[in-house]
């Protein structure tokens, strides 16, 4: 599903991370994949890098993007982020290793 003006409408961006999810693409891959796709591509790579990155598992992130994102500063915006969103102001590789040792096993994935 190409991107278009309404790209940032959830439903897209779950489409496509779900079919990219089912071919088996890594993290990188589906997240230049969406991202050459146009539109509002913050909010959908956002969306199939949350995805991807909890179905495949934090170590699967390549190191490239994985210090892009434990090194963001959204302070630097012009909305004022809360520090649980700053990871300079939180042990945000603490969060995302809970997030994922707090993930169900594949028992209860239904298939």
């Amino acid at each position: 599903m190409p991107g278009t003006e309404q790209s940032g409408w959830v439903k897209i961006p779950f489409i496509n991370g779900f079919c990219y999810l089912l071919r088996g693409m890594n993290y990188t891959e589906a997240l230049t994949r969406m991202i050459s796709l146009g539109g509002d591509t913050d909010t959908t790579a956002g969306i199939v890098g949350g995805l991807i990155g909890a179905a495949d598992g934090y170590d699967t992130i390549s190191e490239h993007y994985s210090k892009k994102m434990l090194q963001c500063d959204p302070q630097l915006g012009k909305t004022k982020r809360p520090d649980f969103l700053v990871p300079k102001k939180c042990d945000l590789l603490a969060m995302i290793t809970k997030l994922f040792n707090d993930r169900p096993d594949d028992s209860l994935i239904i298939n």
